[in-house]
């Protein structure tokens, strides 16, 4: 068996069992009995049940925001980068879940959890949705004062609704209606946010 092969059936255990049961209560022992290893082999590869949850949150939040990137290059204009990331990301979100079959019950737990394992992914992603906006802005596709703030404001918002649309009853609706979040945001950005000195 080769070095990585037990660090990967680790990974692959935690991810099938952390979503499932949550942080808290996820043992190490159940890991090593899911991956068919011995406990002590996982100690080999994290030294601890809370690196070993980072490892696993960094592998979701990595494979996520490469595929939004990808979705958001793919797009040629300012307008349809910006929708490419606001459906993306959201696409991105009830995708993972899926995969990871994370209950909204658990959802809170489990995104209280990874949030200090993030810093990188969310910086990353900020940098993302603030270039598409300066991009907009240099070719005046948009009318923007601060990039920087309104792609922070954006990316909050759009992290609001992460437990809404993996909801099992309000989802359906919510994604549905991305399309026309997109359409409003967009006009949005196109309107000029200063009212001229002689109509003050």
């Amino acid at each position: 068996m080769g070095t990585t092969e037990p660090r990967e059936a680790i990974l692959t255990a935690a991810l099938e069992l952390f979503p499932r049961f949550g942080f808290k209560k996820t043992s190490v022992e159940e890991i090593a009995t899911r991956a068919r290893i011995g406990k002590g082999t996982i100690y080999l590869h994290f030294p601890s049940k809370e690196e070993l949850f980072g490892a696993a949150v960094r592998r979701v939040w990595e494979k996520s925001l490469q595929e939004l990137t990808i979705e958001v290059k793919n797009a040629a204009t300012p307008e349809e980068k910006l929708a490419a990331y606001v459906k993306g990301r959201v696409n991105q979100f009830v995708k993972r879940a899926s995969e990871l079959q994370v209950p909204a019950d658990m959802f809170f737990e489990l995104r209280a959890a990874a949030d200090p394992y993030l810093d990188a992914f969310e910086e990353a992603e900020l940098q993302l949705l603030e270039g598409i906006l300066i991009e907009g802005r240099d070719s005046r596709a948009f009318v923007i004062d601060e990039p920087g703030s309104l792609a922070l404001a954006l990316r909050t918002a759009l992290r609001a609704v992460e437990v809404e649309v993996i909801d099992p009853k309000k989802g359906e609706p919510l994604r549905a209606a991305m399309d026309s979040l997109c359409l409003v945001l967009i006009r949005g950005l196109k309107i000029p946010n200063r009212i001229p000195a002689n109509e003050a």
